[in-house]
């Protein structure tokens, strides 16, 4: 068992007479061997705030602090465990920004066709990835519905933040980890860029389409409680603009906070299509998809995303604009520092349009 281990099991035991001051230096040596043994990538990317606040609150005594960061310590430790071993090609590859749009910062070039049966060490150092059933939850097409992470806890925006930064720091890392080998690490960030954006597109969309489903549903019942519905020889157009008109504002916010509360109920079949339907054309020309953990990404990005657009008001992806002045209030840095984006790797989220930044977002400046 490895000092941090230990630390963990006496901290769980509450047995502090074992955590001396010998003992807790020995374990952050051990934290600054692993984070140093890390790729580079994850070395940027990734953070372990609790995992060292831990060591730190048991280095002076702080008994009950430890309690409140023990299970996201042990969260990011599990996380650092991971990542260790992987060997990382930090090919950043030659292509340079051609397109403006917000969302695509630049179109990427396509070295070679290539599938997910190459032989890959990044794949052979983590074969518990394909085999963890709550991390690989997409490998079985008859699973689309809610992850089993969510367990009974209640889906507010500060919870789907918390997951979406999580999401940054395994399944998009491990996507980014296994894509790079085949096209370099640029173009792989570019995919990965548009999963998002195609996801956020594509659940906004069908969030206003649910919403006004909903209400001309409630319209129809209401001008129709007999089901004898909307024809010219019974129903006036005044009724219906009418009763249209009170769903629309007074309805309105019971039928957003019965989606947001259902949503869940929705995500087997908003998952599915954009799984079965809209992915194959995003990922790049060639790829084969059925083993990658590209979909792990894809699957609980486009979940997060539609809890995100059930809220109310909706969350709000906000990428960052190639050429515009870097601004380090809504971004992080991705490998170098500059004080002009270059291309966008990870978009802020904010509480609703607008609204105060709960996470912040990654850029690559120049």
């Amino acid at each position: 068992m490895s000092k941090i281990q230990s630390l963990f099991d006496y901290v769980e035991t509450s047995k502090y007479d074992k955590i001396k001051l010998r003992f807790v230096q020995e374990v952050e040596n051990e934290y600054q061997s692993n984070v140093t043994a890390l790729p580079p990538v994850a070395r940027k990317t990734v953070h372990f705030d609790n995992l060292y606040s831990l060591i730190d609150y048991c280095r002076n005594g702080m008994w009950t602090m430890t309690h409140k960061v023990y299970h996201a310590a042990i969260q990011e430790y599990d996380t650092m465990m991971h990542l260790l071993g992987a060997q990382r090609n930090t090919n950043f590859g030659t292509t340079s920004p051609r397109d403006t749009d917000l969302w695509s910062p630049w179109t990427p070039r396509m070295s070679r066709e290539y599938d997910t049966n190459h032989s890959s060490p990044r794949s052979q150092t983590r074969p518990w990835f394909r085999n963890d059933p709550n991390t690989n939850i997409v490998l079985s097409s008859r699973f689309y519905g809610l992850s089993s992470y969510w367990g009974n806890e209640l889906i507010t925006p500060s919870r789907i933040a918390e997951k979406f930064q999580e999401l940054y720091e395994r399944e998009w890392l491990f996507a980014l980890d296994e894509l790079s080998v085949y096209i370099g690490e640029k173009d792989a960030i570019y995919y990965l860029f548009k999963i998002i954006r195609f996801a956020y597109d594509y659940c906004t969309l069908t969030a206003e389409k649910q919403l006004a489903d909903l209400t001309q549903v409630i319209t129809d019942v209401i001008v129709s409680p007999n089901k004898i519905y909307h024809s010219a020889e019974n129903i006036t157009e005044y009724q219906i603009e009418s009763a249209s008109s009170v769903v629309q504002d007074r309805g309105r916010a019971y039928l957003t906070q019965l989606r947001r509360e259902t949503a869940h109920a929705s995500l087997p079949n908003v998952v599915k299509w954009f799984m079965t339907k809209q992915l194959p054309d995003i990922l790049p020309p060639g790829f084969k998809a059925e083993k990658s953990l590209i979909l792990g990404f894809a699957h609980k990005c486009v979940e997060l995303i539609w809890l995100m657009c059930a809220q109310y008001p909706p969350m709000y992806l906000e990428p960052a604009e190639h050429g515009l002045s870097f601004d380090d209030e809504y971004f992080r840095v991705y490998s170098k520092t500059g004080s002009v984006v270059d291309f966008c790797v990870w978009p802020l989220l904010r509480e609703f349009k607008n609204g105060p930044v709960l996470i912040k977002g990654v850029i690559q400046p120049i």
